[in-house]
């Protein structure tokens, strides 16, 4: 069977029981997704599934530093994101203040992750 093209991966559908407000996190699966407009309860909505967003450093994470390229993590909880975890989500990217070798410092209390690009070691 030949492989065939189907899409560009920046979006997935999605349908909750419940409304979900534009830029919230959602776990589907193992992919990351942010919900690119409010999504009205049982009405088929578009994740984005590709660029960079800021996420809330919380829990464990909240005095640490994270370095470009470094592994992003979402918190089961629903916390933010951390350094470890079950859900590898994304790599941490520079944001506008980058200047230095982390790209969020022990003292920020967010990141920027590229979401679903989880480098080149997926381990």
């Amino acid at each position: 069977m030949a492989t065939t093209y189907k899409t560009g991966a920046t979006t997935v559908d999605y349908t909750s029981a419940t409304a979900i407000s534009a830029g919230a996190e959602i776990l589907v699966g193992s992919l990351i997704g942010i919900a690119m407009n409010d999504i009205a309860a049982t009405v088929q909505g578009a994740l984005a599934t590709s660029g960079v967003y800021k996420f809330a450093k919380t829990g464990g994470s909240a005095g640490e530093a994270f370095t470009a390229g470094q592994k992003v993590y979402w918190e089961s909880d629903g916390g933010g994101v951390a350094s470890t975890g079950t859900y590898l989500i994304g790599i941490a990217w520079p944001g506008a203040s980058y200047a230095g070798a982390n790209v969020a410092e022990t003292t920020d209390t967010t990141v920027y992750v590229k979401i679903n690009d989880c480098g080149n070691n997926l381990s």
